[in-house]
């Protein structure tokens, strides 16, 4: 009970059995249901415009403040392929919203959904993002023979930024998602017109 956070419960006591029983509050129920999902939707917004931004910033960065080379050109092309990578998944997602229906259940359903699709996100991080970025980066390096802190400085942003990505699906996503899954378990036991 704790998981679903039930200020929408209010405390009865049943006449004709003589024990306390608990009653949903089904509107602050619903609220609380919204909330979730708007939650969810702000996060898949901000992590979608945000990638998408970062890409495109540094796509332009990389072709207007260094020399053109080949291997800027690739890396280029590889955050503009990213950065349409993400668009059409967001299409995607947002093409299977708008198959939920609007009950509270179908509201639950929408949120683990957006949830899971920013697991999956963090999960394939590392294959749709590090490592097609990493590959022009390191030859770029080569080529111009940096110096070993340009290297270790490179790396290290590489690997930070796939341990900030699991920290962020460990301590965030995955208690996000349990807690949905466990407000469903409790709508499921107490099916009134969910």
């Amino acid at each position: 009970m704790q998981a679903m956070e039930f200020e929408e419960m209010t405390k009865i006591w049943d006449q004709q059995t003589k024990k306390t029983m608990f009653v949903i509050n089904e509107k602050a129920l619903n609220n609380r249901i919204k909330a979730k999902l708007r939650g969810s939707e702000r996060m898949n917004n901000i992590n979608d415009f945000g990638l998408i931004a970062i890409s495109i910033c540094t796509a332009a960065m990389v072709l207007i403040i260094k020399t053109i080379s080949t291997w800027n050109l690739v890396t280029a092309v590889i955050l503009l392929l990213i950065s349409f990578y993400i668009i059409a998944n967001r299409l995607r997602r947002e093409k299977r919203s708008r198959q939920f229906d609007l009950s509270l259940l179908g509201g639950v359903n929408h949120a683990i959904e957006n949830i899971n699709f920013e697991i999956r996100r963090s999960k394939t991080f590392i294959l749709w993002f590090l490592l097609p970025l990493s590959v022009p980066s390191f030859m770029n390096l080569a080529q111009k023979e940096a110096s070993i802190w340009i290297w270790l400085l490179v790396i290290g942003g590489f690997f930070l930024a796939y341990f900030v990505t699991r920290l962020g699906l460990q301590r965030s996503l995955i208690p996000k998602k349990r807690n949905l899954e466990i407000l469903k378990e409790k709508l499921l036991e107490a099916p009134q017109d969910i």
